[in-house]
Formats: C-alpha cells, structure tokens, sequence
C-alpha cells in the first residue's frame, strides 16, 4: 500500500489578522505571494527628510535583535551589534548610519532603563524568539514568540515588543491591533505547557 500523507497548511497570527481585516490583501500577500509596496518607514528626524528615514521593519528587527541577545545595557557592545546587523542589509544606505545607531540605541536605552524590563530580564528560564505551534482542527497554528519566560511563581509568560514611530494617545488603539495575536500565542503556550492560565504582554519599546 502507497503510505499515507497528510497535508495541513500552517497560519500565523499575521495571516489570520490579515484575512480578518480584508481578505483580498490575504489572497494576494499569501496565495499569488504579491508583496506589499506601501513599505512603511520609521523617521529619524524631521519627517520631511527623505534621506534620514529608516524603513521601519528594519528599525524593528533591530531591535528584537538587541532585546533577544543582550540581557542588560551595554552601549559599547550593543553599537557593535547595531552595526554588524546593519551590515548584513544589503540595500542599507550607510550615509546616515551613525544617526540611525543613535535613533536606534536612544529607544533601545530606554527600554532597558524600563523597570519592568530590568525584572522580566533577571530572571533565569526564559525562551527568546521561540517557535510554537500546534494543531487546530485540519491544520496548525503558529507563532514566533520574542519572550517567553518563568515568572517567580513558575509559570510561562509572554513578552511581546512592538515598534512603531505613534502618539502615545495612541497605544490603547494599538493594542487592539495585536489581541489576536496574543490570544493565539497564550492558546498555544497553553496547549504546550498544560498551563491553565497564560500571561501575555505588549511592551512597545517608545514607551517602556
């Protein structure tokens, strides 16, 4: 007899919101694979600078990279890190690379100045840029988590960062943008460690 084979597709939390908020954009983005072309940019400076802006996916992994590598502050070697990272984009303009270390290091120094940062940071079982999925009727469920950690009570947290250049008026808005996400990553967190409840936090790094 031929073996058998079964095939289920995989959906993020990315995905899910995607199709939610308008079913066309899922369909060309993740079915014909047609990339988006209003790239957002992050600006460093006056807005009406177009050469001192920084695409802001780069600004945000960089520093998802900053926070999962670096446990506590140390401006010498996360300068190293800024640029070593910066190096490995190949359509970066260096002209203002060194207002962008700035602009990246000012928003990285803060959140690490961030009480609740220094506590989530100290502790000793944590996961960074943790992969977790699992099985949801005919198909999976998955989600890259950027903390996952052991509060003092032994149970699993989450720790979600956001960037984003946005009024602080704003953060209750944004922070319905990200619910299902959450949802998603504590249902999963749930279902791996049989943890019955699972805290889940947003931490936008321009206001730790």
């Amino acid at each position: 007899p031929l073996p058998a084979h079964l095939h289920r597709n995989f959906y993020s939390a990315t995905q899910i919101q995607t199709y939610i908020n308008c079913p066309t954009k899922y369909f060309l983005k993740y079915q014909l694979g047609i990339p988006e072309t209003n790239i957002q940019t992050y600006y460093l400076n006056e807005p009406d600078d177009a050469n001192d802006k920084i695409n802001s996916e780069l600004f945000g992994s960089t520093i998802h990279k900053i926070l999962e590598f670096h446990t506590e502050y140390n401006e010498e070697k996360i300068i190293l890190s800024i640029s070593d990272i910066l190096k490995t984009i190949y359509f970066f303009d260096s002209t203002n690379k060194e207002e962008i270390i700035k602009n990246i290091l000012s928003e990285v120094q803060s959140t690490y100045a961030s009480h609740y940062i220094q506590e989530i940071f100290s502790l000793d079982e944590y996961k960074t840029e943790y992969t977790i999925n699992g099985i949801f009727k005919e198909d999976f469920l998955i989600g890259t988590i950027d903390r996952l950690y052991k509060d003092k009570n032994k149970r699993w947290c989450i720790l979600d960062y956001k960037t984003g250049n946005f009024p602080i008026e704003s953060i209750s808005l944004k922070v319905q943008d990200y619910i299902l996400q959450m949802n998603l990553y504590a249902y999963l967190t749930h279902r791996l460690f049989k943890q019955e409840i699972v805290a889940a936090t947003i931490l936008f790094t321009k206001y730790p």
